[in-house]
């Protein structure tokens, strides 16, 4: 892979350039003192965009974007190398499939899944990586489908299902993530938050 690089003025980051062996620009950033510092850039063999980073003196701090086969993916914010405000998440097609927020790298906040059409799948909420409080799923038409409370990223407290006309199909009860059997058996829970398949489990 061949290289370009621009001199600098004193003091000025130098910007450098990478291309393959068909001459299609792959990567494009800025060094000061060694260190990625500015816009990062990285495109495929077909010179679109795959990931524009922001760094500070060789520290993740700012905007960041990824792509797939040239369609938006990702967009997040890094504040000192760590995820830091709301991450958005799209599907192929360019419909947002997720918001997620952190701070200091971890989920904290209200975090929404997103049906296809843009209506709330599931609405959680973390507090330092844990699910914390109520988490609501619904039906694609809107309507409410479950309640359900968390403490510390287990299920607790009372859970609720609902059909499309409101009524109640099924109510539990959890203890520390344990289902209480009206017959006295108990049934572990195992339902994790839906944002676990897209940024990990927390905790």
């Amino acid at each position: 892979m061949a290289e370009a690089q621009t001199a600098p003025d004193a003091g000025a980051p130098a910007l450098h350039e990478e291309f393959d062996a068909a001459g299609t620009l792959r990567r494009r950033f800025t060094l000061r003192d060694g260190l990625l510092d500015g816009v990062m850039e990285i495109f495929d063999a077909r010179g679109r965009p795959e990931t524009r980073q922001s760094f500070r003196l060789g520290v993740l701090d700012g905007l960041a974007t990824i792509w797939q086969a040239g369609r938006l993916s990702l967009e997040m914010t890094y504040q000192d190398g760590l995820l830091a405000g709301e991450v958005h998440s799209f599907d192929p097609a360019g419909r947002k499939v997720a918001i997620t927020p952190f701070l200091a790298g971890r989920k904290h906040g209200t975090a929404t899944i997103f049906y296809p059409d843009g209506r709330p799948m599931r609405v959680e909420t973390y507090q330092d990586d844990l699910l914390q409080g109520q988490a609501l799923d619904y039906h694609p038409g809107g309507q409410l489908r479950q309640k359900a409370s968390y403490v510390d990223g287990v299920l607790s407290g009372e859970l609720i299902v609902y059909d499309t006309a409101g009524q109640v199909l099924e109510r539990a009860l959890y203890v520390d993530g344990v289902r209480q059997n009206p017959l006295g058996d108990q049934v572990a829970a195992s339902k994790p938050g839906l944002m676990d398949r897209l940024f990990g489990k927390g905790g």
